[in-house]
């Protein structure tokens, strides 16, 4: 790769369904006994933090910058 360059990745969805996926490759921390939406968020944090630590590790981590938004408010339930 030469540098500089930009990687853009989006997994925005306007579809309702599904809604407030678990991947079956989390880890179960939090109890069964919690919200769909509350297990979701805490998959998401799992992808998250392993992509984020593996990338510290790459050669571009001292050179990269992230940005992180939202693209809309939570949809209704």
């Amino acid at each position: 790769i030469k540098e500089p360059f930009v990687l853009f990745i989006s997994n925005t969805d306007t579809h309702h369904w599904p809604r407030f996926t678990v991947d079956r490759r989390c880890a179960q921390r939090v109890t069964n006994d919690y919200p769909i939406l509350l297990k979701s968020f805490d998959c998401f944090d799992q992808v998250f933090e392993k992509f984020f630590n593996d990338f510290q590790k790459s050669k571009f981590a001292n050179n990269t910058e992230f940005i992180i938004y939202n693209d809309h408010l939570l949809l209704p339930s």
